[in-house]
């Protein structure tokens, strides 16, 4: 046991100081950012029509349009037998020209059977919101043979546009081939941004992208909110160029403005997928419906459906907090599925999901880690689907781009092997994580030889570094005979040696191989046998170590295990179980070095959490920091659930000024009426049940320390020595805890003394 001073070292929190960007460049601003995100509704088409400063003013009584005509019409008679002055002329993407015109024109033109569509100009937003790094590692890039991230500068052969607010053309870390000004001159720093989390450069600098190196096209339609003409002329650009250009970003979009417009997005954007590019866009960031509030993504020419990533054609992809392997608040779902669906994806209308949040990447003369949302995603997968046409070759029509489209959604990671129990996806469509694969490359790990053994069966097989390979067995090739993983080992590139003992001989063998993608390495569950060196109960207690950095410490004396929260979730699970649920008296007791960078967070708990239906339903205890209004993190609060409704519950509060320099000796006890807060050996704070009330305990989820069972609000502090009382430990009993452990020469040592008071759990973690 370390002795608790005020001498531990403060970890500094750098904050981004980026003015155009919501929010600040650490996970602890992730609270505020999903506020501000909700309410924002970034993605828009607004109902005024555009007028940019870049034009010619718009004559008296006109407005300006955009007509789509049949393919075999001639653009030149049918302007010149309607008397139309021309601004400008789409030939690759679409047929059709941008004018001016008067209602009486428009009505002529509508009587037209070769008059495809006549759109009035409007103004869409592009989708931006706070903070993000690149999702390389999480998305498995960093070790995929194609992308040879080693800091050496070899380029990713594909060429991608960037369909944005323009990317910096000398940016060092970029590879900018060719810059398109549509509308206006100049970048914003959104475009180039995505540009870095696309294609960065693999040259030991800055950052590096999905897909490092890949050529950027850079087509600038202008400053967000941008104009629905320069959107459809930048497609016309890339139709224009598609003998060069294999894929288009699009982190933009429509949102919900029930407008017609889909009939010309849809011819213009098909122009371009007829020719083997592959068009990927943000969902959006509205935590909608793609289709909008009516859920039909099936609608016709009047469509409230975001765009462009609520057609058919287009790769639509969602948001997955890196972090935290969940769905993003803020991202847009699909509900239903297209009517002809040419991708067959668990997302319905969405092919993938892709990393945001907390991610770094490029920005105007510089980097920065304040860059998030749908935007954010969507040029993660496009560097994906660059990373693919790399390996496999380019489309060179739309059933090329399909099947591409098709592979990257048949590749993805179930939601089910994310990193978290439940990823908080809002409906029944679950879209998987956009990974690479090393299929792709041909290379893929097998079995190099097997010999039969009087015990079963010895196998050799290739690894791979950086990949996660499991040897599975089966009894046959039939369809119900299930595969049956029977080792599991991370690749180091060698060959591995297994032998197969009491195996049928007549069995089969496989190696599945599967990315350790970002952050599996450090979720990996670490069994100790750690525990109450000889205290009441079992004396010994599994549990789990989860995210936590560094090597496992300590002896075989203590069966200790070092666990600080000093990294975003970072936790100890302990399996449930009733003895430490009870519904009469308990006490739990713990050490807390604090930090003030989250908002209160949960610092151990035995807690219920049924939040499936619009009625909470909670039981257990819960130990938070901070003051149960959520507006402060200094103070402690210890919380337990009683069985008068379905989320009652009693707090005993304690207000103090946190000293992040300082261990604090925590101790919650619940005596069977009371609950009762002790900091630092001192009874701070206590309530009582209600009359007649009894304690509702917890009856499945496991103790978790460092974060809430239901691995929401976690922390980065440290915690240390915690331990379980089947019982109300008494004033005197905590005293002599709290002086024992502040004692530099106790006449007992500190674990002794807690295990003279006969805890049914102790777990010591030898934090320093």
């Amino acid at each position: 046991m370390m002795i608790r001073t005020a001498l531990c070292a403060v970890a500094a929190l750098i904050l981004a100081t980026c003015p155009d960007l919501l929010g600040q460049n650490l996970p602890n601003n992730n609270f505020v950012a999903r506020a501000r995100i909700s309410g924002k509704a970034p993605l828009l088409l607004a109902d005024r029509p555009a007028n940019n400063t870049d034009r010619p003013p718009i004559p008296h009584g006109m407005k300006r349009y955009i007509v789509t005509l049949a393919d075999a019409t001639n653009q030149d008679a049918c302007a010149a037998s309607h008397r139309i002055n021309r601004e400008r002329s789409f030939k690759h993407a679409l047929n059709g020209f941008v004018a001016c015109l008067n209602n009486s024109t428009v009505e002529r033109l509508r009587d037209r059977l070769d008059v495809l569509a006549i759109e009035e100009d409007r103004i869409v937003a592009q989708t931006q919101t706070q903070t993000v790094p690149t999702g390389v590692k999480r998305m498995a890039a960093e070790q995929f043979p194609t992308s040879m991230i080693n800091g050496v500068d070899e380029r990713i052969n594909v060429d991608v546009a960037v369909l944005d607010s323009g990317v910096q053309a000398n940016h060092p870390d970029l590879n900018v081939v060719q810059s398109n000004n549509i509308a206006g001159n100049g970048t914003n720093y959104h475009g180039t941004a995505v540009a870095g989390i696309i294609g960065a450069l693999d040259n030991n600098i800055g950052v590096v992208g999905v897909a490092p190196g890949a050529r950027i096209w850079s087509v600038r339609m202008g400053d967000s909110p941008f104009n629905l003409i320069d959107i459809i002329a930048a497609f016309d650009y890339v139709a224009a160029n598609a003998n060069q250009i294999a894929v288009a970003n699009c982190s933009f979009g429509s949102y919900y403005a029930n407008t017609n417009t889909r009939s010309t997005w849809e011819t213009a954007i098909m122009g371009c997928i007829n020719k083997g590019v592959v068009v990927v866009a943000a969902a959006g960031n509205d935590g909608s419906d793609l289709a909008g509030p009516n859920g039909n993504l099936n609608d016709g020419s009047t469509t409230d459906n975001t765009l462009p990533a609520g057609l058919p054609s287009v790769m639509a992809v969602s948001a997955m907090e890196a972090l935290l392997d969940r769905f993003a608040s803020y991202s847009n779902f699909s509900a239903s599925n297209h009517t002809g669906r040419v991708v067959f994806s668990p997302g319905a209308g969405i092919d993938v999901a892709a990393p945001t949040n907390v991610l770094t990447t490029t920005l105007n003369n510089g980097y920065v880690s304040g860059f998030n949302g749908t935007s954010a995603a969507s040029p993660h997968v496009a560097g994906l689907v660059a990373l693919y046409i790399a390996t496999h070759g380019r489309a060179t029509d739309a059933a090329g781009v399909y099947r591409i489209r098709q592979a990257i959604v048949d590749d993805a990671q179930p939601q089910s092997e994310w990193g978290t129990y439940d990823t908080l996806d809002k409906d029944s469509n679950k879209e998987g994580l956009a990974l690479a694969k090393i299929g792709w490359v041909g290379d893929t790990p097998g079995v190099l030889n097997f010999t039969k053994t009087p015990q079963g069966a010895s196998i050799q097989f290739t690894t791979n570094s950086g990949y996660t390979h499991d040897l599975q067995y089966s009894n046959s090739l039939g369809m119900s005979d299930p595969w049956t993983p029977i080792f599991s080992i991370d690749g180091t590139g060698a060959t591995s040696l297994f032998n197969h003992t009491n195996a049928d001989p007549r069995g089969f063998y496989r190696v599945a191989t599967k990315p350790i993608a970002w952050p599996f390495p450090s979720l990996r569950t670490i069994a100790i046998n750690s525990g109450s060196l000889g205290a009441a109960g079992n004396g010994i207690h599994q549990f789990t170590i989860r995210e936590a950095p560094g090597a496992i410490t300590g002896t075989p004396s203590n069966r200790g295990a070092r666990m600080s929260n000093e990294y975003i979730q970072s936790r100890v699970e302990i399996p449930y179980r009733s003895d430490f649920n009870p519904s009469g008296p308990f006490s739990f007791e713990f050490w807390v070095k604090p930090t003030l960078a989250y908002p209160t967070p949960c610092l151990a708990s035995s807690f219920y959490n049924d939040s499936s239906s619009s009625v909470l339903k909670r039981a257990g205890w819960i130990f938070y920091q901070g003051s149960p209004d959520l507006t402060s993190n200094n103070g402690f609060y210890f919380r337990c659930y009683y069985n008068g409704g379905d989320n009652t519950f009693t707090i005993a509060s304690a207000s103090v000024a946190v000293n992040t320099n300082a261990w604090y000796h925590i101790v919650g006890v619940f005596d069977g009426a009371n609950v009762i807060l002790y900091v630092n050996g001192v009874n701070s704070a206590s309530d009582s049940f209600p009359p007649g009330q009894t304690m509702k305990p917890n009856t499945s989820a496991p103790l978790t320390i460092g974060i809430r069972s239901d691995e929401l609000w976690w922390g980065n502090e440290s915690l240390d020595e915690p331990a379980f009382y089947p019982f109300a430990l008494s004033a005197a009993q905590v005293l002599a805890h709290y002086q024992a452990g502040t004692n530099p020469s106790p006449p007992t040592p500190y674990h002794q003394v807690i295990l003279n008071h006969n805890p049914t759990g102790y777990w010591r973690f030898n934090e320093p």
